[in-house]
């Protein structure tokens, strides 16, 4: 007697092996996924970050006078009739030229804390300069803090 096909154990064998197929291939597909956003958070932090620092320096670069506090810089600059002022508002680094209206820098997905001013004094010929620090923290696409610390040092010529 010949008979064709497979057997209730058989059939049971292979749907488990591609139920078990099935769920690698998921498992492995979420974490590139996940993988995915996260490095795309990570990609807009760090070009919030160097966007910020590249305004300070902005800012610094021609000054001809600096204030600092912890969390204001106010800067004279040639070429400017008002002061630039740099200041921490909440989670957002704002800039404003003399009494005028004040703009964020960064955008509301990435968030600023700790932002710290420093006054580097003149010292044995070395130009007076000022060092910023802050940190940026963003959200990944599924919920997860990111955070990285951003650091510039500039010095003032006269």
């Amino acid at each position: 007697m010949n008979h064709k096909g497979f057997t209730l154990i058989e059939t049971l064998i292979y749907l488990l092996l591609f139920a078990i197929l099935m769920g690698g291939i998921a498992a492995v597909a979420y974490l590139v996924l996940e993988s995915a956003g996260r490095g795309q958070s990570k990609v807009v932090m760090q070009e919030e970050g160097d966007f910020l620092l590249g305004k300070i320096n902005w800012g610094l670069t021609g000054a001809s006078n600096a204030t600092v506090t912890p969390t204001t810089l106010t800067l004279s600059k040639f070429g400017f009739s008002n002061q630039l002022i740099f200041a921490a508002s909440g989670t957002k680094l704002t800039l404003k030229q003399g009494a005028g209206l004040a703009t964020n820098l960064n955008s509301d997905a990435v968030n600023l804390s700790g932002i710290v001013f420093t006054d580097i004094p003149a010292l044995n010929g070395r130009p007076e300069g000022v060092s910023a620090s802050a940190t940026l923290t963003t959200l990944t696409p599924n919920g997860v803090t990111i955070s990285q610390n951003f650091q510039t040092t500039k010095y003032l010529r006269k």
